[in-house]
């Protein structure tokens, strides 16, 4: 197959911008010695099929479109799930990692294309390096807690917003611990849910799988494992289910 090398994968993203094609790229790894190149391949025929407008963010789309079906809703989570463990304590997450940073496409139908969200960000803006802790948070880890809300959300379809009490809505600044709190009073009271799903979000508000006292981080392959088998393995049940 025709090809042509790159030197940064900016410049085939530039190349694509308003295409009505589809971009491969060929990405080949370091083989003995050999440095890593990076290959533009020729066009092809596009197989999704997306509307020319403004993607929507999930927040938007909690707000004003009808919950889907229990079954899509349940992949969401677990694709959120997931997307956690892919790109965990990078600058795609933190503070980034929330409902307003979570995007979706229009497909040509009209209807939002649930199945494939991604992460809206500004290069320009990145951190470099680590972010610092926040040592006012009332949780161990900033986005294992968004994923919480994530998963609470995509459930009962609201806003975590909805569930802060009078004084929480008139508070100057509500905070991720407003969050939390708000998270375990919603998670006391759903009973319309399996009890798979209520312990995948257990294990995100209360980090119970990592001692207390220790370090909370997905940089370690103890917090790894604790996500997967706390919350993904779980989601991954529900969507089987419903499969």
């Amino acid at each position: 197959q025709d090809r042509a090398e790159l030197e940064r994968i900016c410049d085939a993203l530039q190349l694509a911008a308003g295409a009505n094609h589809r971009l491969c790229l060929l990405v080949e790894s370091q083989v003995s010695g050999q440095e890593t190149k990076l290959w533009r391949l020729g066009w092809q025929q596009p197989v999704l099929a997306y509307e020319i407008c403004p993607a929507v963010s999930f927040g938007m789309v909690l707000r004003n479109h009808t919950a889907p079906a229990l079954s899509d809703r349940r992949r969401l989570a677990l694709t959120f799930a997931r997307s956690l463990l892919q790109l965990y304590e990078s600058p795609w997450l933190s503070e980034r990692w929330d409902k307003e940073s979570l995007q979706f496409f229009f497909q040509t139908s009209g209807d939002v294309d649930m199945r494939r969200p991604y992460i809206s960000t500004s290069f320009d803006n990145f951190p470099i390096g680590s972010e610092p802790p926040d040592l006012n948070l009332l949780h161990r880890s900033r986005g294992i807690l968004q994923l919480g809300l994530l998963l609470i959300e995509t459930h009962t379809w609201k806003p975590i917003e909805n569930f802060y009490t009078e004084g929480e809505r008139t508070a100057s600044q509500p905070t991720s611990n407003t969050d939390l709190q708000a998270a375990w009073r919603v998670h006391s009271s759903m009973r319309d849910c399996f009890g798979t799903y209520l312990s995948a979000i257990s294990a995100c508000l209360s980090v119970s799988w990592v001692a207390v006292g220790m370090r909370v981080s997905l940089e370690d392959a103890e917090t790894r494992s604790g996500l997967y088998h706390g919350v993904v393995k779980p989601l991954e049940m529900e969507v089987s289910l419903a499969d």
